[in-house]
């Protein structure tokens, strides 16, 4: 006889992966990403884990090829530190626009954030080239194991039938940040605003919405979202 009395009802089962909104995360890894359109553009990266979801929840193996590692504790995401890639230009009042001094700022606010400060400045002269500066403050960052918060905005893409995003943080205003030390007590974290925070792709039909397909690591995805050819100086 089949008895269901003891069978409880489950909901779906946790995403993997962080969509946009407002998180608490450690920084898991940060480096430079190239982009196609741009020679010599980069995007800096931020891969982020939540927190423990405890022993229920079966997040991503930390590495495919060494299941012995572990899988991560928390939702993972991947996150570009801004929508547009860093590069050389100029703006439309010629005002000249450093990649590097860009990205040096960009890694100033993690540092901040991370309370890396003192690594940042001791860092001064120490490195021959941006991509060398930026594995020293990964090395920094991804030690201290700080935890931080970030508003995450996103750019709606399609892969397998899905609706997925690439995740950026926007940007920073004089009284709220995207980014900001999670021990802090008056948070002037930016608030998420799907209105605001989410390019949407053009209407069509899908058969499924993000959250839901979990089978790609987005730290090894290399199918990103479609990236506008426009650049903000």
């Amino acid at each position: 006889m089949i008895s269901t009395k003891d069978i409880q009802s489950k909901g779906g089962s946790t995403a993997k992966t962080l969509n946009p909104g407002e998180h608490t995360v450690t920084i898991y890894n940060l480096g430079l990403e190239k982009v196609s359109y741009k020679e010599g553009a980069y995007h800096l990266v931020l891969n982020v884990e939540g927190p423990d979801m405890g022993s229920e929840f079966e997040g991503f193996f930390k590495n495919k090829d060494k299941p012995e590692l572990g899988r991560h504790k928390g939702q993972i995401g991947r996150v570009k530190f801004g929508y547009y890639p860093f590069s050389d230009g100029v703006t439309k009042t010629g005002v000249k626009i450093s990649r590097d001094i860009s990205i040096l700022r960009a890694i100033q606010q993690i540092c901040i954030a991370t309370d890396n400060m003192k690594w940042f400045e001791e860092a001064d002269g120490k490195y021959e080239t941006i991509e060398e500066f930026v594995n020293g403050a990964n090395k920094a960052i991804t030690n201290s194991k700080t935890q931080i918060r970030i508003c995450t905005a996103g750019k709606e893409y399609e892969k397998d039938g899905y609706t997925k995003y690439d995740l950026f943080l926007p940007k920073s205003s004089m009284n709220s940040y995207a980014i900001e030390n999670a021990s802090i007590e008056a948070s002037k974290l930016m608030k998420f605003n799907p209105a605001e925070h989410i390019k949407k792709t053009e209407a069509k039909t899908v058969t499924q919405f993000g959250g839901n397909n979990d089978d790609v690591n987005p730290f090894m995805d290399s199918t990103p979202a479609p990236q506008s050819t426009e650049f903000e100086f």
